[in-house]
């Protein structure tokens, strides 16, 4: 049987006696309560120094007759500690939780919990870092869920309120918007910086000395009770998605003001100059009137896409299939990389071409070198037309273009011919052997046109 309430001294039962039980704990002893514990952990000897009583099993505390029983565990395991409970035996209790989201936990209470046992589901703002000198002016979120004991109800608040906490009553559902654009966003930001693993200097100014506090306020809570403010409020992911929308509008902010005073469009091009991706982008150019355009040539879709990601370009193209050879997977994967906007998949005819050196003749040469996309393409055409060519290539990093490029400049084999575009082969003085070697006339490619995302 329950013990008649004492106005002046609560029996408090702590289910979860950790890092935050504890911190409670030893404010309830130093005011003259009395407390009962039981974690799953055996604190039996940190109970003992500060003057609680631990119980091995939690059905002795559940019967130990307290007037008021926080449930003081991380919100990970919440549901499943509160379901192995003697709920029978809380029969008159002041049931407490101090989860950091609310309208879960109130809801569930409500369910299990036996009519007999009062709920008061509340949120102390601090913990042991920031409330370890002093309570004074910190806040004390409650929202009595149901109450029928009004003296031990009164009494377990009074307590907070005598130590100097700001209370304020609100419902679990408010707390938890107002939580996730201040106490999620807190913690999140706390960890981010935290990854950046910022150190202590000899010239550390007042906002990087909170920065620093910060990091080690958020980062000393546990990852399940992080967690639990992301998995348990259905605000927070709204709130964790405005916070990269906000880091990507910071980022175009400092990207645009880069661009004040230069008068030239940065496109920058997966291939070299003279490849189809270099045809493709004078297209592009020409349908957008693109002012003063300035191309560059990056060579792969990974270095364009890192560098309009980093505001070094203003616009990429690159391409992603071929309508013979398939998809180009190196693009695909450098997509899935780095954050986009697409403005336009542009598809454009393809006729590769066979090109040599002025006056050399294909027939008697041996060897083919270009990219292993353009092999794919035109195999049937050169074994038919050209069964005297074997194929090579130099890397996957040189396009079409680069092959045409090294034949020009005399850094290929004299019995070497190569597969580009028209446009290389007026940009490097070579010869048109054979217009159309690709085995399907309708060969096109398909280029993404793209832009920074927000921007």
């Amino acid at each position: 049987m329950r013990a008649l309430f004492s106005p002046h001294v609560m029996h408090i039962g702590i289910i979860g006696f950790g890092h935050f039980g504890q911190f409670l704990a030893q404010r309830f002893l130093r005011a003259g309560h009395q407390v009962s514990c039981w974690s799953k952990d055996p604190e039996e000897v940190v109970a003992m120094q500060m003057g609680a009583t631990f119980y091995h099993d939690v059905a002795d505390l559940c019967d130990a007759g307290c007037d008021v029983v926080i449930l003081s565990m991380s919100i990970v395991s919440f549901a499943q500690v509160v379901q192995g409970l003697p709920l029978q035996k809380l029969h008159g209790a002041l049931v407490v939780d101090v989860l950091s989201v609310k309208a879960y936990p109130k809801e569930f209470l409500r369910r299990v919990l036996p009519g007999a046992c009062d709920i008061l589901c509340t949120h102390p703002m601090f913990g042991p870092d920031s409330g370890k000198e002093s309570w004074e002016g910190l806040t004390f979120m409650y929202e009595k869920v149901r109450i029928r004991n009004i003296g031990v109800c009164d009494a377990f608040l009074g307590f907070f309120a005598e130590e100097g906490c700001s209370m304020m009553e609100m419902t679990c559902e408010k707390h938890d918007v107002y939580a996730a654009s201040s106490q999620f966003v807190t913690h999140t930001t706390g960890r981010m910086l935290g990854k950046l693993d910022l150190k202590e200097t000899p010239i550390n100014t007042k906002g990087y000395e909170q920065l620093l506090n910060l990091v080690t306020n958020t980062t000393n809570d546990s990852f399940d009770l992080y967690y639990g403010l992301y998995s348990y409020n259905p605000t927070a992911r709204e709130q964790l998605a405005r916070l990269e929308d906000a880091l990507r509008e910071v980022k175009n902010s400092l990207f645009e003001r880069a661009k004040v005073g230069r008068s030239t469009t940065l496109i920058g091009i997966q291939g070299g100059s003279g490849s189809f991706n270099h045809a493709a982008a004078l297209e592009l150019i020409e349908k957008y009137a693109l002012p003063h355009p300035d191309i560059q040539f990056l060579i792969t879709s990974e270095s364009v896409l890192a560098a309009l990601n980093n505001g070094d370009i203003d616009f990429g193209v690159f391409a992603i299939e071929n309508s013979a050879s398939g998809t180009v997977l190196p693009s695909i994967y450098s997509m899935s990389k780095y954050p986009h906007e697409i403005i336009e998949v542009h598809d454009m005819p393809l006729v590769q071409c066979l090109l040599t050196r002025p006056g050399q003749d294909p027939h008697t040469a041996k060897k083919i070198v270009t990219h292993p996309q353009a092999i794919l393409q035109c195999a049937e055409t050169i074994a038919r037309e050209f069964p005297n060519l074997t194929w090579d290539y130099l890397s996957d990093d040189y396009d079409t273009a680069a092959c045409a490029s090294q034949l020009g400049a005399g850094l290929l084999p004299d019995d070497t011919v190569v597969i580009a575009s028209k446009i290389a082969a007026e940009k490097y003085g070579l010869t048109i052997a054979y217009e159309g070697l690709n085995d399907d006339r309708d060969n096109f490619t398909s280029f993404v046109f793209c832009k920074r995302r927000g921007a």
